[in-house]
């Protein structure tokens, strides 16, 4: 079995000479001269790992060996908890500084240190003085305060660990130290198992180097810069820039230092795309937006027109929808701005009020689509200066005699009639009757909620008016002469209705009424016969007139 040996490496601390055991002991005799000398006086050794003394000894066999004083303190070379693996990893360190490269960049980052401003000139130690912790030690290449905040510089010539790299890592981040690799030979596009774990073990990703061009301390850093490029993506080249220390930032969570931070920069710059992006859509879609409306506003334009024309030519307007209905969002938009019916008006009149007042005898039609189509936007409750409302209005123009389609489309629109509406039309109305009709017409109209059941109204007039005559216990709406015809029509005309029709008459108390009068039979007749032969009933279609109109029945 071969002998091994657990130091490999001791020092000289008065010189600082390094001892590599196999070389030292390879030959006996010069072996032995060697332990002469410790033994006269001449050598001063320590360990490379812990900084305590070494003795050279021998073995029964005869073999030199570096070895611990009897009482010693903790070295994991002494007691064995360290691998075999590391022990190599930390030799191979020892040996890389004895060679001249390794001592040319620490002496001369020393010496510049020394001078640089911002650097505590007395801080500045080159291999010879050890950090400890509460189980390691670590001896720096160089080491300075600058500004208050403690730098170690470690130069890397030899191939390091990873398990190597993150314990200095480790151990320096934990005294508030920040390190800084000098990687005098190191490759950015390397792919050695040391260059890529160098290269991804900061997220800053900085390079440093000594740059010898210069006579003052300055570093090399190789740095990613991420980029968008023109076809929007982003590319991180490296770059080399020489930095001094003030140029650098210290980042206190990794005790890491950086000229440009990569994931950070990355970060900004993704943002930075994604706003870009987002701009050029902006941009395109604005582009496309212009295009559109100029198209909008041709085809607004036109329709106006041709509006003109139909106007002046009163012509009717039944189908004139038909040209709305051609009309994108944007010309719909484009046909409002144009014809500002929302916002102008003409000598203290509201724009559909002046047309109203000026229509002449064939523009029935005209003005019924501009109250029809609720496409063309304005107010419907928007009165005149001197108070006149949309309603009064057209009560007000003789022209436009035939109110139903007028009244039907101002409800839609959302009217609200007013106290004064009800007198000015008592004061147009001359027939009683007809007034009485067509007023509880438009009041239904105002007091539906659910506008768009106003076609409903026109649908089921005569149904409703059975049940208001029920209320008023007063035919309206009708002219028979007696309770007994109107009850009888009403049974037969609305027979899939019947619920709310006997529900009526008996609410309201016209049922007793009927009774009373009916001689003949001929109403008792009626419901005998809904009784033997129900009829089926479908109150869905006049269901919701009803709950508005009628609730007390529904």
């Amino acid at each position: 079995m071969s002998f091994q040996r657990s130091i490999d490496l001791a020092y000289d601390k008065t010189n600082g000479d390094l001892y590599d055991a196999d070389a030292s002991f390879k030959v006996a005799k010069e072996g032995y001269e060697l332990r002469t000398r410790y033994n006269s006086g001449d050598l001063n050794l320590f360990c490379c790992r812990c900084d305590q003394p070494l003795i050279i000894s021998d073995s029964k066999n005869d073999r030199l060996h570096f070895k611990h004083f009897p009482n010693a303190g903790y070295c994991d070379l002494k007691d064995g908890k360290i691998s075999t693996e590391e022990v190599q990893d930390y030799n191979d360190i020892l040996r890389a500084r004895e060679r001249p490269r390794h001592k040319y960049l620490k002496n001369r980052i020393a010496e510049r240190l020394m001078n640089t401003e911002g650097v505590d000139p007395l801080s500045v130690i080159a291999d010879t003085r050890f950090f400890f912790n509460e189980v390691e030690k670590r001896r720096p290449d160089v080491y300075c305060i600058y500004r208050g905040k403690q730098m170690a510089f470690e130069i890397q010539l030899s191939n390091l660990s990873q398990r190597y790299l993150l314990g200095r890592h480790k151990f320096y981040s934990e005294e508030g130290i920040y390190l800084v690799w000098i990687l005098d030979q190191f490759d950015v596009h390397g792919q050695s198992t040391m260059e890529r774990d160098i290269k991804y073990l900061t997220p800053s990703q900085n390079f440093f180097k000594l740059d010898e061009s210069v006579d003052v301390f300055r570093l090399s850093c190789t740095y990613k810069s991420p980029f968008i490029t023109k076809e929007d993506q982003i590319l991180s080249p490296w770059q080399t820039r020489s930095v001094a220390l003030p140029q650098v930032q210290f980042d206190p969570a990794t005790c890491q230092i950086y000229y440009l931070h990569y994931e950070q920069k990355l970060k900004e710059t993704q943002r930075l795309l994604q706003e870009k992006i987002a701009r050029d859509e902006e941009k395109v879609l604005e582009e496309r937006m212009a295009v559109l409306r100029e198209t909008a506003e041709k085809s607004a334009a036109a329709i106006i027109e041709k509006l003109k024309f139909y106007k002046s030519k009163d012509w009717n307007f039944y189908k004139f929808d038909e040209e709305l209905d051609r009309l994108s969002p944007l010309g719909l938009e484009a046909l409002n701005s144009r014809f500002k019916f929302a916002t102008k008006r003409v000598k203290g009149m509201s724009l559909i009020n002046h047309y109203i007042f000026n229509a002449g005898k064939l523009q029935h039609s005209f003005i019924h689509f501009l109250l029809r189509d609720r496409r063309i936007e304005y107010d419907i409750n928007a009165a005149n200066d001197d108070g006149t409302t949309t309603f009064q209005q057209i009560l007000q123009n003789p022209y436009l005699d035939y109110l139903q389609p007028l009244v039907k489309s101002i409800f839609k629109r959302g009217y609200r009639l007013t106290e004064e509406d009800i007198s000015v039309y008592n004061e147009i109305a001359t027939e009683m009757q007809l007034k009485n009709h067509e007023l509880k017409v438009i009041q239904w109209c105002d007091q539906l909620k659910d506008k768009s059941l106003v076609d409903d109204i026109f649908k089921h007039l005569t149904f409703l008016f059975s049940i208001e005559s029920a209320r008023r216990q007063q035919i309206i709406g009708f002219n028979y002469k007696n309770w007994i015809s109107f009850a009888v029509q009403a049974v037969i005309k609305h027979k899939q209705y019947w619920i709310y029709i006997e529900r009526s008459f008996k609410r309201y108390g016209l049922w007793e009424i009927i009774e009373a009068h009916d001689k003949n039979k001929s109403f008792q007749k009626q419901v005998a016969n809904l009784v033997l032969e129900p009829p089926e009933q479908d109150a869905g279609p006049v269901y919701p007139l009803i709950r508005e109109l009628y609730n007390d029945i529904a």
